[in-house]
This record gives C-alpha cells, sequence and structure tokens, in this order.
C-alpha cells in the first residue's frame, strides 16, 4: 500500500473503490464532502463536528456516542435530548 502525504494545501478528491484503511485525517475541513456507501467500521471519531449533518441509511450497530453535544440532533425525528432525559428518569438509582 503506498501513502500519500497532504499537508497545508487544499484539494478537491474524487475517490471510488478505494482501501484507505489505516489512514488519518487531523485538522481537515470535510464541509459538503459527500460519503456514499463507505465503511466507517471500527473508525475512531474525536472532536469532529457533526453539525447539520445529514446520515440515512446507515448502520450503527455497536456504535458508542459519548461526552457529546446533542442540541437539535434526532434519531428517527425524536429529540435525542429528551430520550436521554426519559432514560435518566426511569433508570435512577432507587
Amino acid at each position: 500500500m503506498s501513502a500519500i502525504t497532504l499537508h497545508n494545501c487544499e484539494h478537491q478528491i474524487m475517490a471510488s473503490d478505494v482501501n484507505m484503511s489505516d489512514s488519518e485525517f487531523d485538522e481537515c475541513l470535510l464541509a459538503y464532502t459527500k460519503f456514499e456507501y463507505v465503511s466507517f467500521e471500527k473508525a475512531n471519531f474525536e472532536h469532529v463536528r457533526f453539525d447539520g449533518a445529514k446520515i440515512a441509511k446507515a448502520s450503527f450497530a455497536d456504535v458508542a456516542i459519548a461526552d457529546s453535544l446533542y442540541d437539535g440532533m434526532t434519531i428517527e425525528g425524536i429529540p435525542v435530548k429528551e430520550l436521554l432525559r426519559v432514560y435518566s428518569e426511569q433508570h435512577q438509582p432507587a
């Protein structure tokens, strides 16, 4: 596998049928980027902004989200903050 290093530059990348396993993206602007039929299996996202992102027809099996901001976030139209509030109320220690 070859390595491509991009630093302090601007590029539009069109990638199709590509294996980018073990790649790293640090301090990158990917606004308005389209991901379709992409695998993020076992990927790690930290300090990432998904503000205004739309995710559809996706698998979130075994995904863990923690210490995140959920303002305005919905799952199937249900506000996540409300889901967490109801769950928390029903699972308070006795």
